[in-house]
């Protein structure tokens, strides 16, 4: 994995380059059914080269989708992707995180097992200024392929490209570990994934990880999942048609008494009983 900044502007305007054929919108209904790495933040997801298959929801249903180049896939906050590693292609990936703004680039020749991490990868020190976001918000209000939805996407991407251009400011070390285990959360928090195993998936000590959590978020790990899993539950109490047992479930709760009880300490109410005050 290379950190390089001059090799993903190259990225950046190679993608610039191709025409835009279609724009999809990944939201966070309907669930795939099954626990999946969840994206708290606006993505996109683009293709240069080959043909790249994508799951997510759209317009109430969930697809399976072949990606070409000039297809592009924008994520809603929360909204939920499952990257199918079956074809030959060469992919960005553009993260808007609070703090900055994340590039990756993967090239895979479309055999298994899937990638471990990307091939190069960029953080800007900074995130989207406010004409940025500002476009990034149009464009998910929209959620819809229009040719004025089209002309706001390649303005994004003209904004990032010159974020990156004019910003050669790395990360630090502690704040690229960090991003690798909010990733690593943010991805296995419906699991019952114990701390080594996210420890080794982000490629820290168990013992450096719990300082690193506590660090940041002035709480254990433990406790942190906790965190990601609740607000999981929040934006499923949404969805009328999910089982409070459902919703227990996709959220990593092995038992529902449990789930609810942590909700209540939480809230000071049930999930049904704030269901239902959202609701109305």
């Amino acid at each position: 994995m290379l950190i390089s900044r001059e090799m993903m502007i190259g990225f950046l305007q190679e993608a610039d380059r191709i025409d835009i054929k279609r724009l999809h919108f990944g939201e966070s209904f309907p669930l795939p059914g099954y626990p999946l790495m969840i994206h708290k933040m606006p993505r996109i997801l683009m293709p240069l080269t080959g043909e790249k298959r994508i799951r997510f929801a759209e317009n109430g249903r969930r697809n399976d989708r072949i990606f070409t180049p000039g297809e592009i896939l924008v994520t809603h906050p929360s909204g939920w992707t499952e990257e199918v590693w079956d074809m030959e292609h060469r992919m960005i990936s553009i993260v808007f995180f609070e703090e900055y703004i994340r590039v990756i680039y993967i090239d895979h020749n479309g055999l298994p097992p899937p990638p471990n991490g990307p091939n190069i990868f960029f953080h800007t020190k900074y995130p989207l200024n406010q004409e940025g976001r500002q476009t990034l918000g149009a464009i998910l209000a929209a959620n819809r392929d229009h040719k004025a939805v089209r002309c706001n996407f390649q303005a994004l991407m003209s904004i990032v490209l010159e974020t990156l251009e004019n910003q050669s400011s790395y990360l630090s070390r502690r704040e690229m570990e960090w991003d690798r285990v909010l990733e690593v959360l943010q991805a296995n928090f419906q699991s019952d994934i114990v701390r080594e195993d996210i420890a080794g998936m982000a490629k820290l000590h168990p013992a450096q990880l719990s300082r690193l959590v506590r660090e940041q978020k002035s709480r254990s790990l433990r406790e942190y999942i906790t965190d990601l899993r609740l607000e999981h539950a929040l934006d499923l109490l949404k969805q009328e048609n999910l089982s409070i047992d459902a919703i227990a479930s996709h959220c990593g709760f092995n038992y529902t008494n449990y789930f609810i009880r942590v909700f209540r300490k939480r809230y000071g109410t049930s999930p049904a009983e704030f269901r239902k005050r959202k609701l109305r």
